[in-house]
């Protein structure tokens, strides 16, 4: 059974920001299934369960890239906007359920 549940994706307060990432492409949501074999970094990151981080309001886009992509999360520099070709790259490679 594949799960077709969505995990939100969370957006700071600033409108123009919000809508630029919209404008290129960024979804406001991504199959479960792209972050669900990633939990343990999702809990290293943040201390919470994805079940908790979606009802909280979900992840940013550079927190799924680096859970992804089995990182740590601090001040890299890499906003939202720089980060988002490689979250839909990776949307690309998972099969939707």
């Amino acid at each position: 059974m594949t799960d077709a549940r969505m995990f939100p994706v969370l957006f700071g307060y600033d409108r123009r920001q919000k809508s630029a990432l919209l404008a290129a492409g960024c979804p406001e949501s991504v199959p479960w299934s792209l972050l669900a074999p990633h939990e343990k970094q999702a809990w290293r990151n943040h201390s919470q369960t994805l079940e908790r981080l979606a009802a909280r309001g979900g992840l940013a886009v550079s927190e799924m890239v680096w859970i992804i992509e089995g990182r740590g999360w601090g001040n890299t520099g890499e906003t939202d906007a720089l980060m988002l070709p490689r979250l839909l790259a990776y949307l690309k490679e998972t099969p939707c359920p």
